[in-house]
């Protein structure tokens, strides 16, 4: 066969790589496609107050970072591209960087009401789970900090002093994951290294 015609085929066929290529392409979008459904259908992260659901959330948010800017905590930053396509630079608590006391200054100033108004009491940003795994109480012995810090008194300890999360009375504002020492962890942590961490809510209850 000629060589020129094994490059480009016979007049009027389309090459056999350039339908491959094409056909990839088809792929990576439907998967991205489905990525970003599947995203957008569950809570990945802690939102700020005043947010109603995930998928509100996303439809309103315009990612201006006012939220994030005007946080006297510090705990709210934007999310990050590796951790999602969908909510990429929406805004999300972070209990690394501090916990939240419903100030509520980041509703005050979201021009678009991805957040909205609404009173502080009776807010639930989350509910803090306690993994035994990796709690240094429910594996040696001797750790109170997130008993001992907790403003709502949704924690307590069983006969051994290991803590108890009472969910009805967790707020999720993340005072616990906070003060969690990640440095004093088992062999074999969970995956943010802390014996306890603030978890989205369900929002199918």
């Amino acid at each position: 066969m000629d060589k020129k015609k094994a490059q480009t085929g016979e007049r009027g066929q389309v090459p056999r790589r350039v339908v491959l290529l094409a056909a990839g392409q088809v792929g990576v979008m439907f998967a991205v496609g489905g990525l970003l459904k599947l995203e957008r259908g569950r809570a990945q992260f802690i939102r700020p107050p005043g947010t109603l659901s995930e998928a509100d959330l996303l439809a309103r948010c315009i990612k201006c970072r006012r939220c994030v800017e005007v946080c006297p905590q510090d705990v709210l930053r934007g999310v990050r591209l590796a951790e999602s396509i969908a909510a990429f630079d929406t805004p999300c608590l972070d209990f690394d960087l501090g916990a939240c006391d419903f100030c509520l200054e980041c509703v005050e100033v979201c021009p678009t009401d991805a957040l909205h108004a609404a009173p502080a009491d009776g807010m639930t940003l989350g509910v803090a789970v306690v993994d035994r795994d990796a709690c240094v109480a429910w594996t040696w012995g001797g750790c109170t900090r997130c008993y001992n810090q907790c403003p709502y008194g949704a924690i307590h300890l069983d006969a051994q002093q290991r803590p108890v999360v009472d969910a009805a009375a967790c707020t999720g504002c993340g005072v616990c994951e906070h003060v969690c020492d990640r440095s004093a962890k088992r062999w074999q942590p969970s995956q943010s290294g802390k014996g306890i961490t603030v978890q989205p809510l369900d929002e199918t209850r």
